[in-house]
C-alpha cells in the first residue's frame, strides 16, 4: 500500500467539497433569481435554509483561505529567488573570474554577488582553457561562533564545476566541455588543481587509446595505512559498454591507473571484454585482469597480470582448469608464474544473489 500524507488528502477534500458547494449554491442563486415559488420557500423555511447555506459557505471560505495562504507563499517565494538571483548590468570580476554584462547569477546569500553559486554567461567565457557557458561553485559556509552554525557570515568556494563548448585542453588532456570538468578552488574563487572531466576523443596514454565519454580523474596517489604513498596520478573508467585495448588485450569496465609520465601503473575491476588466449591458457571474457603494484605478488613478479575467473573457468591446453577462486599470474609472453587463491592475491569475492520474482 502506499502512503498518502493525510495533508495532502485533506486539501483535496476541502477542494472537492468546496467545488461541489460553489455549484450547489450557484443553482440556489439562479433558482432564487428567476423563480417567485422558489424565493417563497426560502422565506417560509429561512431557519433551515439559512443553516443550509451556512454549511455550504464553510468549505468555500476554506477554499478561500487555502487559495489566499498559497498566493502568499508564492509571493514569498518570488521575492527569495528575486533576492538570491542576480543579473550583471556592466562587465564584473566576481570570484576570480571575469563576467561579462548579461551574466546571470544565482545566489547563496541575500543580495550578495560574490555568493553567488551558478553563473550561466551570455557568451562563452574562456576559464583554464575551457569555453565556459555555466558555471557552478561548491561552497562551504562560514560561521563566527561554531556554536551557532545557523548563522552565516559568508562562503567561499572549495569546487568549480565548468560546463561549455566544443574540447578543452587540460593538462595535456583533451576534454569534453559540454559535460562537467571540475577543479578544486582557491579560497578566493580562483580555480586551482584539475579534478576530473569527461574525455574527448583522441586521449592517447602511450599506446593505449582513450575512448571519448570514459571519466578522467586527477589524483596524487593513493595512501596506504603505512603511510606509503603509490605513484598513481591519472585515473581514467571507461564508460559502461566500452573496451580499451592494452597491450592487444581488450579490456572492459574497472579503472586504468597511470603514472606521471602516463605509463600504465595499475588495474582494478577491469574485465576480459572477449576471450583470450595467453600462453597455454584459454580465458573467457569476464575474466578479470588486475595489475598492482601495492600487491605482495608484485614484488616477486613485478611484470606479471593476475587473471581470475568468474563463473567459467579458464582452460588449459593440457585439459585442466582454474575455476572460480583462484588466480593465476601470467607474463604477456605466456609465461606462468604462480598460481594463487584470491584471498591471497587480494581479490575480493562478493556473493550474488538472484532474485527472482515475488510468488
Amino acid at each position: 500500500m502506499i502512503p498518502v500524507a493525510p495533508i495532502s488528502l485533506t486539501v483535496l477534500l476541502i477542494y472537492l467539497l468546496s467545488t461541489v458547494a460553489g455549484l450547489w449554491l450557484l443553482a440556489w442563486l439562479l433558482l432564487l433569481a428567476f423563480s417567485p415559488r422558489a424565493r417563497q420557500r426560502l422565506r417560509r423555511h429561512w431557519p433551515s435554509r439559512g443553516l443550509l447555506l451556512v454549511l455550504l459557505l464553510v468549505p468555500l471560505g476554506l477554499r478561500a483561505w487555502l487559495e489566499i495562504g498559497l498566493w502568499q507563499y508564492q509571493r514569498e517565494r518570488a521575492r527569495e529567488e528575486a533576492a538570491h538571483t542576480a543579473v550583471l548590468e556592466h562587465p564584473a570580476r566576481l570570484g576570480g573570474i571575469g563576467m561579462p554584462a548579461g551574466t546571470r547569477l544565482k545566489l547563496e546569500l541575500r543580495q550578495q554577488p560574490e555568493s553567488f553559486r551558478e553563473a550561466e554567461f551570455p557568451a562563452p567565457v574562456m576559464i583554464r582553457g575551457v569555453a565556459t557557458r555555466h558555471l557552478q561553485r561548491w561552497l562551504q559556509s562560514e560561521h563566527e561562533n561554531p556554536q551557532e552554525p545557523w548563522t552565516t557570515t559568508g562562503v567561499h568556494p572549495t569546487s568549480i564545476r565548468l560546463r561549455g563548448d566544443g574540447v578543452a585542453e587540460i593538462d595535456g588532456w583533451r576534454c569534453d566541455a559540454s559535460q562537467e570538468i571540475a577543479f578544486a578552488s582557491e579560497r578566493d574563487g580562483r580555480p586551482a588543481a584539475f579534478e576530473h572531466c569527461s574525455l574527448a576523443a583522441g586521449n592517447r596514454a602511450g599506446a593505449i587509446e582513450l575512448p571519448a565519454g570514459a571519466r578522467l580523474f586527477a589524483s596524487d596517489g593513493m595512501v596506504y595505512t603505512d603511510g606509503y604513498r603509490d605513484a598513481e596520478r591519472w585515473r581514467v573508467m571507461p564508460e559502461t559498454g566500452q573496451q580499451v585495448s592494452v597491450h592487444g588485450i581488450a579490456l572492459s569496465g574497472g579503472a586504468l591507473a597511470f603514472d606521471r609520465q602516463r605509463k600504465l601503473y595499475g588495474l582494478g575491476g577491469t574485465l576480459l571484454a572477449a576471450p583470450l588466449q595467453l600462453g597455454d591458457w584459454h580465458y573467457p571474457a569476464g575474466t578479470e585482469v588486475s595489475l598492482s603494484p601495492r600487491a605482495a605478488w608484485h614484488t616477486r613478479h613485478p611484470q606479471a597480470w593476475l587473471f581470475s575467473p568468474g563463473h567459467e573457468a579458464a582452460r588449459h591446453t593440457s585439459g585442466a582448469r582454474l575455476e572460480h577462486g583462484a588466480s593465476l599470474l601470467q607474463a604477456l609472453d605466456g609465461r606462468e608464474l604462480e598460481r594463487l587463491g584470491n584471498r591471497e592475491a587480494g581479490i575480493l569475492d562478493f556473493i550474488e544473489l538472484d532474485v527472482g520474482e515475488a510468488p
